[in-house]
């Protein structure tokens, strides 16, 4: 296992509030990148982030549906 460290003050949207706001929701830090493994955010992060954005731009139509009717 992993351990990944979680910072508590800006946990569920809660940087949004700060005098100078969070405007990511969350950053990629070094500690984040090196969990990656020796290819850091080059590896699986990366490919599993482009295969996610090709679905989702391929399933545009079905996904503005769930969106409008929220």
């Amino acid at each position: 296992g992993e351990c990944v460290h979680v910072d508590l003050n800006c946990l569920f949207n809660k940087g949004e509030t700060f005098d100078c706001p969070e405007r990511v929701p969350f950053r990629l830090t070094h500690n984040l990148v090196d969990a990656m493994g020796l290819l850091g955010y080059e590896g699986v992060y990366r490919r599993s982030c482009e295969v996610t954005l090709r679905l989702m731009r391929s399933q545009c139509d079905s996904l503005l549906t769930y969106v409008w009717n929220i």
